[in-house]
Order: structure tokens, then sequence, then C-alpha cells
């Protein structure tokens, strides 16, 4: 097994956020976790900063490369549904075992937060250019795959250059890429007369937006209003709102609730009559669901 480290300089915001944990990445000789092997195994450490890649330059040499992977607290962008998902498949043929434990999957967070983002792919390389963040280089994993195959062939060290700069600026744009967490946990965490509340998914179904979370409200709570409720227990808090759908100008559908009262302010691009406060125009509108929420939990927590 051979290897290449260098130490790279990591944000506060990680440091601070993902103390303890490791980025993580393989390179493999294709996507298939059955029939393909793991080529190289990179890592970052939060703490140090420390940059540290493992290869083999014979696939038979594959079980020393994988087998003291970490289990625990491995950042991974996909890493669920492929770099894990490999190593635990790769294990299992060896007769070894592979418990990954509190890991993030940037993706998989993402995905369960587009409602705030509204993007239109979360592609590693989309989430980059969101964020304004240009690699020097983007080598597909195609062109990757073959690179490695080429290597293991010819031990052409100018495809394993190619290899090992890949692994290098995805872990390195990864973790730059995190800062996207906090975008995302100032919107989604608030104070409700000194409670925190953390909203974690939200859904339109039936003509009801449902928004679940967490708070810090500690008794077991269940108020039910004309329009909307709401029930705490455990931490855990749903708030149920009545909304009523219709068609935009472009005959686009909507769901929005009446502003009678102008208690609440429309903050999204779409314009609107003013007792009209939407919520959900091809996307949901989430600078409006987020008011409504507040105004709501801060109206009910007053009963």
């Amino acid at each position: 097994m051979n290897s290449y480290s260098e130490t790279i300089k990591i944000s506060d915001f990680t440091k601070k956020y993902f103390k303890d944990y490791t980025l993580l990445k393989i390179e493999t000789t294709g996507l298939s976790k059955f029939t393909d092997s793991v080529f190289m195994v990179a890592t970052l450490d939060v703490n140090s900063g420390l940059l540290n890649i493992n290869y083999i330059s014979n696939l038979k040499d594959e079980i020393e490369l994988i087998n003291n992977i970490s289990t625990k607290n491995l950042i991974t962008f996909s890493g669920n549904s492929f770099d894990l998902a490999f190593i635990e498949e790769k294990l299992k043929f060896y007769k070894m075992s592979f418990a990954p434990e509190n890991n993030f999957d940037l993706h998989e967070y993402l995905k369960n937060f587009n409602f705030i983002l509204n993007l239109n792919s979360l592609k590693q390389k989309e989430i980059e250019k969101y964020l304004g963040l240009v690699r020097p280089k983007y080598i597909s994993g195609f062109k990757i795959a073959n690179s490695i195959k080429q290597y293991l062939i010819s031990q052409d060290s100018d495809k394993l250059s190619e290899v090992i700069q890949h692994a290098k600026d995805s872990l390195i744009y990864l973790e730059k890429s995190l800062t996207i967490v906090e975008q995302i946990e100032d919107n989604i965490n608030f104070k409700i007369q000194d409670y925190d509340f953390r909203i974690e998914t939200l859904e339109f179904k039936n003509n009801f937006l449902t928004i679940l979370g967490q708070t810090s409200f500690k008794k077991d709570l269940e108020i039910n209003s004309f329009y909307h409720s709401i029930k705490v227990s455990k931490n855990n808090f749903k708030l149920t709102i009545e909304v009523k759908d219709g068609k935009y100008s472009d005959d686009e559908l909507v769901f929005y609730v009446l502003n009678k009262n102008d208690e609440l302010t429309n903050l999204s691009k779409i314009l609107s009559p003013p007792q009209i406060h939407l919520l959900y125009y091809k996307t949901p509108l989430w600078e409006n669901i987020l008011s409504l929420a507040k105004y709501y939990l801060n109206s009910l927590l007053a009963i």
C-alpha cells in the first residue's frame, strides 16, 4: 500500500461544527460494489487538517486498503449510497463487518432541506457552483475510473497523479462546501418566547402544511385552533396549518393563507395581493413559510 499526505487549512466553521470528524472519499475501478474494487481511500481530518491518501498498485491488496477505515464521525458526499455502501459490501466479501455510526452525508442533508435552497440539482459540482467555488479542473468519475484501470495496467505515474489530484480536490471542495450547512442552520433555527425551535421537514398535503421539528419547550402540549394546531411531545413539535389552493396568473398551482389583518409580510419575490400570503408557487416559498410558522407558534404558545 502506498501513501500521500499534506496539511490543508480547515475553515473555522468546519472546525467548530464538525469537531472530531473526518472527511472521506474513495476512488474505485467502477460503480459496481459487487464487481469493481476500491483503489484509493482519501481522508481529511477536521481537527488537524491532515489530508491522507492511501492507494494500491495491485487489486489483491484491496483488503489492506479498506480494513482500517474509521466507522464513525465521517463526512461524505453521497457516502451513504456510494462510498460507505461500497466499503461495506467489499468488507462483507472479505467476511468482515462495517457498521458506520454518527456520520454526516452532505448530499442527504441538502436533499432534506432543499425546500430552502430550491436547487434543480444537488450534484457536488452544482453545490460548488451555487457557493461560487471553482475547482482548477473538474474530472468526471468515468474518466477517473479509466485512469485507475490504466494505472493498474501500466503503472503510469501521470494517471496516478490525476487520480490523487481528483481525490484531493474532492475533499478540499467538500470541506469548503460545508459552509452551506451554516446557511441552512441559520434559517431553520430560531427562538419563540425564549424557546429554541428547529424546523426539520415540511410537507403540503390535502390542503394542509405540516411542519415538523425539535424544540427546547419541555412540556408536552397539544393546542387546536380553527385553522392551525400544534403538538409538542418529548421536545418534538408538529405544526399543522390549513392552507388554500388556487392558480397563479400563469395557471401554476399555489398554496396560500389569507392575510386579513396584514399580520404577515410577503418576503418572497412572487407578487400577490396583500390579503394573500403565498406559501407555494412551483416550489415552497421558504421565507413566507418561516414567517408564518413563527407567527402561529408565537400565538399558540401565548394561549
